[in-house]
């Protein structure tokens, strides 16, 4: 049987290469889609709703995988509040706002989808939504950020590398 890697995280960075790869190709596709045979009013419209979808993700994306105890005490904090903002005002006002912008009465008073435009939008921000979700997350949970860091690229001496790793200490000759 094989033996594992000491580092896990180190043996995904080639998954996570392919993953940023495939993003900016879905991000291209999607820019794409926002773009061809709009009018100008379309066009603003829907880069909103795609840009609107890729921060909501990246968001739900970093809150999904925090690098460390400072990092997820800090996102928990911030993700009841967004949470309590959410379930208590947000849920109560988005009822109407998707009854009068996805469907309209007609003459007889039944109620017909307003047109394919506001689809397309829902779709446009879903897939940005889940988009930047994926591209995050992989990142945050696949990547090996300790062997990346930028304190270990600046810190030019091997003194000062050694200090790191011991925590910040003086690192006397006897223990080099």
């Amino acid at each position: 049987m094989p033996e594992r890697d000491s580092n896990p995280r180190e043996s995904y960075n080639l998954t996570v290469y392919f993953t940023c790869a495939f993003a900016v190709l879905f991000a291209v596709a999607i820019t794409w889609l926002c773009i061809a045979g709009q009018s100008p009013s379309q066009l603003i419209l829907n880069a909103l709703s795609a840009i609107l979808g890729s921060l909501i993700g990246w968001a739900l994306g970093m809150y999904a995988v925090p690098y460390d105890a400072v990092d997820k005490s800090r996102l928990t904090s911030i993700g009841k509040t967004v949470s309590a903002f959410f379930t208590g005002y947000a849920f109560s006002k988005v009822d109407r706002f998707l009854e009068l912008s996805l469907f309209e009465k007609n003459g007889s008073g039944m109620e017909i989808l307003v047109s394919d435009g506001t689809w397309f939008r829902i779709g446009i921000f879903f897939c940005s939504l889940l988009l930047a979700f994926l591209t995050i997350f992989s990142n945050r949970a696949y990547f090996d950020i300790k062997s990346k860091s930028r304190v270990e690229a600046f810190s030019s001496t091997p003194r000062l590398r050694r200090q790191r790793l011991r925590g910040g200490r003086a690192v006397s000759k006897g223990e080099r």
